[in-house]
């Protein structure tokens, strides 16, 4: 995909595998299933989709294995236009995907498996994506697996060159440290070098003037 892209996203982006259950099954307890769905999911892969289905230009850049979940994520990213000319393929690794139940309420219980998504260092941002990052519009990350000093580095890569940079927290920021995703000092310094609108509520949270 040529020019400038108008949206690249660094996130979770998974294969959801979906049963709908007429409840959500305790410990010990069998549940039978209604129906099961397989969908792309994450939180970078649904916000990437929402946004080329509104007609911008769109791409997504980080680590997927070379199983089956990966050609699913791929041929999914492939037919709705969104560019995935900087996707790492990590031979005999496996792409995250995951375990979701549904109730007819719409609740949820989700079993996560990142497998390589994760593995992405801040070396590979800057030996990798830095020259993408930089000849975007938008880029758009998040507080959800990837480790927060790998987001953080494309977030600066990206505030330096001019770049707008959008930032969703899609975990409780009190268990940062507990989950090894980063540390609250990361965390600032990312709603920090994100628009002054975002999310006043979490700025207030860590005590940012808005």
């Amino acid at each position: 995909m040529g020019g400038v892209l108008d949206v690249v996203g660094l996130g979770t982006l998974a294969v959801d595998y979906v049963a709908l259950v007429p409840k959500i099954a305790e410990p010990e307890e069998k549940v039978g299933i209604e129906d099961y769905q397989v969908h792309l999911g994450g939180v970078a892969g649904n916000t990437l989709t929402q946004i080329a289905l509104l007609g911008a230009s769109v791409g997504w850049f980080g680590k997927i294995g070379d199983d089956r979940e990966g050609e699913i994520l791929l041929d999914d990213f492939k037919k709705k236009g969104i560019d995935i000319s900087h996707v790492i393929i990590e031979r005999g690794k496996k792409s995250m995907f995951t375990w979701i139940q549904v109730d007819p309420k719409g609740n949820r219980a989700i079993v996560m498996f990142p497998n390589t998504i994760v593995d992405l260092a801040p070396e590979d941002i800057e030996g990798s994506f830095r020259e993408y990052i930089k000849k975007v519009k938008i880029f758009s990350s998040e507080a959800t697996l990837i480790p927060l000093r790998t987001v953080l580095q494309a977030a600066r890569i990206a505030v330096e060159e001019g770049v707008k940079f959008i930032f969703d927290i899609d975990v409780d920021p009190l268990s940062l440290s507990v989950s090894g995703l980063g540390t609250e000092e990361e965390l600032r310094e990312l709603i920090n070098r994100s628009p002054p609108t975002f999310s006043i509520r979490w700025r207030a949270c860590f005590g940012i003037s808005i």
